[in-house]
């Protein structure tokens, strides 16, 4: 073999390794999110079906970066199971959350009354391994909405999108020294444990949108408005206003 040809080989072996890196990258299934650190949200929130805070129910909100989820639970001040209170892992990728995967899900009172100020302890298990978070709850001072939010889901099925109108949260959340985020949040319409369809990109407008992923059957989905108040960096309370629910279809 010539020098020029061995130069052509190794060029062509090169070619050949870039390409098939690009689409081992581009084919990936998990997003850029880096699993090997465990990071969860646990926190309080409002259910509400109104604007005001008065008439919204108490909630508990609980996450974590992970594509697997192989159980959960949340555990109330007296160390019982919520009932309810587990999630599970996603239904799709969630890409839209700077590119990483994330399980989450809320559990709802239903007006029982059964979540009083406490410590509560979230246990979830991620390759056999069980995690333990444990939190003080409150949900006092809460702030309303600042009026109705507008759901369209007139083109779900034909153009697979979803937009949402609305006022936002009362500025005494900015006041009290909060920064407010919200973002649309689909899940399955089902009165056992939430599971995540997928979510929308973070954003401080009033007008969300979000493109579905496609199914491959039929679901029911519950549309929800969500509003995040961080504080010093951390999510301390979220505000959730659902919209009616809709049937996907593939």
């Amino acid at each position: 073999m010539t020098i020029s040809e061995s130069k052509r080989t190794k060029i062509i072996l090169l070619i050949m390794l870039l390409l098939s890196s690009i689409f081992v990258l581009g084919c990936s299934t998990h997003g850029k999110g880096d699993e090997t650190v465990i990071k969860y949200e646990f926190c309080p929130g409002k259910y509400y079906t109104t604007a005001s805070v008065a008439q919204a129910d108490n909630l508990i909100y609980y996450a974590v970066n992970q594509s697997e989820i192989q159980g959960s639970s949340v555990l109330d001040p007296n160390k019982n199971v919520i009932s309810g209170s587990a999630f599970n892992s996603p239904i799709n990728i969630s890409d839209d959350n700077n590119g990483s995967w994330i399980a989450d899900g809320f559990c709802n009172d239903d007006k029982s009354h059964r979540f009083t100020e406490g410590n509560y302890i979230l246990n979830f298990i991620v390759k056999s391994i069980t995690y333990t978070k444990e939190k003080e709850l409150s949900w006092n001072d809460f702030p309303n909405w600042k009026g109705t939010p507008n759901f369209d889901t007139s083109n779900v099925n034909n153009n697979h999108y979803i937009s949402i109108n609305h006022f936002g949260v009362e500025d005494s959340a900015l006041s009290a020294g909060y920064s407010v985020r919200y973002r649309i949040k689909l899940y399955l319409n089902t009165t056992r444990s939430s599971q995540l369809y997928g979510q929308s990109a973070p954003s401080n407008s009033n007008f969300l949108d979000y493109s579905i992923r496609r199914t491959t059957r039929s679901v029911e989905l519950v549309p929800i408005l969500v509003a995040e108040l961080f504080k010093d960096g951390q999510l301390d309370k979220v505000l959730f206003y659902p919209g009616t629910h809709f049937t996907l279809n593939p």
